[in-house]
């Protein structure tokens, strides 16, 4: 509502012209990120900054096929005053852009005071060396406006078409027009160094003997990109960071919604280093990598859900030096160098010959030493009986949706799988190989272009795990057979990677939330603490489903026969360690199912194991 008025529309379209729905989901976050800049500009001066920069855009373009013709017409440089009167307000606006970057060692004497100049500029921040250079090598003051180059192209621009620009306005529209002209001049002198290198000489029209009886042709001055590069904010970075993610499919969907969210912590603690909205990337020092990680280092964990979620970083920061907020809330140092991680990567994105906005980044070697790791421990046979030992196991005791409480726990505990690879799989995934049952573990989709699909870790997790003696005799593949003739696709079907609010999560959030999450605020005990298995014990490591990969591990290490590593790293989907099994395809199917059928729990008294007449309870399905 607050800026319908200034964009003229009451909905955004954009036709992403495909058909394919994945890549329509790379290509809307692309253009998100393009909106949302229109939209900051527009809240920021509350301006129709929409219909400005198409305008200045348009003009930019006809103004440079104007130029390119002139330049091929008559092999010289134009005439700035008689041809091209915008040449003198684009040379005005690429130097005053460009003093952005030149380091600060001035502060503002008598008249204007760099506050009065930063609040005329809408907030944007300036070098104390622009505004020395403004103040005392400018007639007229501080102000782009009172550059008269810029304020009468910027005048003109105004007055020829109809725009209506407020005198709040006006600043920061003739800050806009300065960053046209700027890019304009760029790529002027772009296409004459690109010309030059190209060996083509600009000589005048060949029926003429000289240029003007023998003058000599303008000398044009080589690009500097160092103009454009000054003014790259921290804002405009992340876009340009993220939109090279989505097109080099780098992240996933729950990815991009996770580092989104961090990159946008990131700025706001960038934003109160620097104690301003707008932070240049080019102005970020070594001083703001050391003030990053005091602050960052005690900020509060999960500060966005807790109770210190309608707080600012400045109200954090204040709460943290009076004793407001105790040590153990601080940030855990795992997520404080994911965040370090992150940043170093977009600091490094930025320094990129490619990209070329900084040369240097200071925002490394920021990491600590991880010292509240969790520490996760196998499960113990008396911890076994527990967590099997319920109405759930025993009884069989479960409506058809919810049979990823029996089946997922039992195929973690028989083949060491990750949570996700159980809990996301496709019905055709299960499939016969060779005569052995297998799970095949890969990237699927159940259509063409659907969204729904299975994800790995990493090549090394695609890889056949044979199905478990045990689990073939509970009756997995008649669950399977069953979901086949009901038309079912997913293997569990009650697990979506979508939430009903259209978010995307992973398909195992519902089974992590079933078994391993305790909740006082909604009075929700987890299956483990019913169980009476204690979520973090100092003797025994956290638990949680994760561990079962851990226990067969175990397992597996502890077998008599010693069963060499690369088997066990083939089943579990690591990397070979060898060079010989990174370079050859592995173990046959029937060794791997030989290490499986090895995965045994003798006293640890299983429901299955104990009772004779388990195979003779049937399931919901069954009955």
């Amino acid at each position: 509502m607050e800026i319908r008025s200034y964009i003229h529309k009451h909905e955004y379209k954009r036709s992403l012209r495909t058909k394919n729905k994945d890549h329509a989901v790379r290509l809307s976050r692309i253009v998100k990120i393009k909106i949302d800049k229109i939209f900051r500009l527009v809240r920021k001066y509350k301006m129709d900054w929409y219909a400005t920069k198409k305008l200045l855009d348009k003009m930019a373009a006809d103004l440079f096929v104007a130029y390119k013709e002139h330049l091929f017409l008559h092999g010289v440089y134009p005439d700035v005053v008689d041809d091209y009167p915008e040449f003198k307000a684009e040379e005005d606006a690429d130097y005053f852009l460009e003093l952005k970057s030149l380091p600060l060692e001035y502060t503002a004497d008598d008249g204007e005071t760099e506050e009065e100049l930063v609040a005329y500029y809408g907030g944007v921040e300036l070098g104390k060396n622009v505004i020395r250079d403004i103040l005392w090598k400018r007639d007229g003051g501080g102000r782009l406006s009172k550059i008269d180059s810029v304020k009468q192209y910027s005048d003109k621009i105004i007055a020829e078409n109809s725009l209506d620009v407020s005198a709040e306005e006006y600043e920061p529209f003739c800050l806009k027009v300065a960053e046209m002209l700027a890019d304009l001049y760029f790529d002027r002198r772009q296409l004459v160094k690109g010309i030059k290198e190209g060996s083509i000489r600009l000589d005048v029209n060949k029926n003429e003997s000289s240029i003007e009886a023998g003058k000599e042709q303008k000398e044009i001055p080589l690009p500097s990109s160092d103009a454009h590069k000054a003014s790259v904010t921290f804002q405009e970075l992340i876009d340009l960071y993220i939109e090279k993610k989505i097109k080099k499919q780098d992240w996933g969907d729950i990815t991009f919604r996770g580092e989104t969210q961090h990159l946008n912590s990131l700025h706001e603690i960038l934003q109160y280093i620097k104690n301003s909205d707008t932070v240049y990337i080019n102005q970020l020092t070594a001083d703001d990598a050391e003030a990053f990680e005091k602050i960052v280092r005690k900020l509060p964990s999960n500060r966005k859900k807790n109770i210190y979620k309608d707080h600012t970083i400045s109200d954090l920061v204040r709460m943290e030096r009076k004793g407001d907020i105790p040590a153990e809330n601080y940030i855990r140092d795992r997520t404080y160098n994911d965040l370090c991680t992150l940043l170093t990567s977009v600091m490094n994105f930025a320094a990129e010959p490619r990209q070329g906005f900084i040369s240097r980044n200071y925002f490394t070697d920021l990491k600590v030493k991880v010292r509240d790791a969790v520490k996760r421990e196998a499960f113990t046979n008396p911890e076994l009986e527990m967590f099997f030992s319920t109405e759930l196991f025993v009884s069989k005791k479960f409506p058809m949706n919810f049979a990823w409480r029996y089946w997922i726990p039992i195929l973690m505990l028989y083949h060491g799988t990750r949570l996700e690879e159980v809990a996301q799989p496709f019905v055709h995934q299960i499939i016969e190989q060779e005569g052995i049952w297998c799970l095949k573990i890969d990237t699927q989709k159940e259509a063409a272009g659907d969204q729904k699909k299975t994800r790995v870790k990493n090549e090394n997790s695609v890889r056949l795990i044979p199905l478990h003696n045990k689990v073939l005799s509970l009756g997995f593949l008649d669950y399977v057979r069953h979901l086949e003739n009901c038309g079912a696709t997913k293997l569990f079907p009650d697990l979506s990677k979508l939430t009903p609010k259209g978010q995307f999560v992973k398909h195992g959030k519902k089974v992590t939330a079933f078994f391993n999450e305790d909740s006082e605020k909604e009075n929700k005990k987890s299956y483990l603490t019913k169980c009476g298995i204690k979520h973090v014990d100092t003797n025994t490591g956290t638990k949680s489903l994760i561990c079962f990969r851990h226990t067969v591990q175990k397992v597996l290490n502890d077998n008599p026969t010693h069963i060499i590593t690369e088997k066990i790293d083939q089943l579990f989907g690591h990397a070979p360690q060898s060079i010989g099994k990174k370079h050859y395809s592995g173990f046959s199917l029937g060794t791997i199912q030989e290490v499986v059928n090895l995965i045994d729990y003798p006293e640890a008294k299983l429901p299955w194991d104990s009772s004779s007449d388990y195979h003779k309870i049937k399931f919901s399905w069954e009955e």
